[in-house]
């Protein structure tokens, strides 16, 4: 399994470091287990969940809601606001 954006650093001393990426959480583990997946894939989900009473979890919470979902797709689809008259 390739899993995306891995950071690799090499210590002074020879170790390998394995971070979810550039300036991420470390992963536990070597490259292909089953540790180090699960490592990633907690990573990755903490990285998705916004934290509560920021800009990005109002905007991740109207994205989620019916009234998001019930806009035409060209609203949705949003863009700079110049072709709106």
């Amino acid at each position: 399994m390739r899993l995306k954006g891995i950071h690799t650093v090499k210590s002074k001393t020879g170790q390998t470091y394995y971070y979810a990426w550039r300036g991420g959480p470390r992963l536990r583990g070597q490259p292909g287990s089953a540790d180090f997946t699960a490592s990633y894939n907690e990573a990755v989900k903490l990285r998705e969940t916004p934290s509560d009473g920021t800009l990005f979890s109002l905007i991740a919470g109207f994205k989620a809601s019916t009234e998001f979902a019930s806009l035409a797709p060209r609203t949705k689809a949003g863009g700079d606001g110049a072709t709106c008259r």
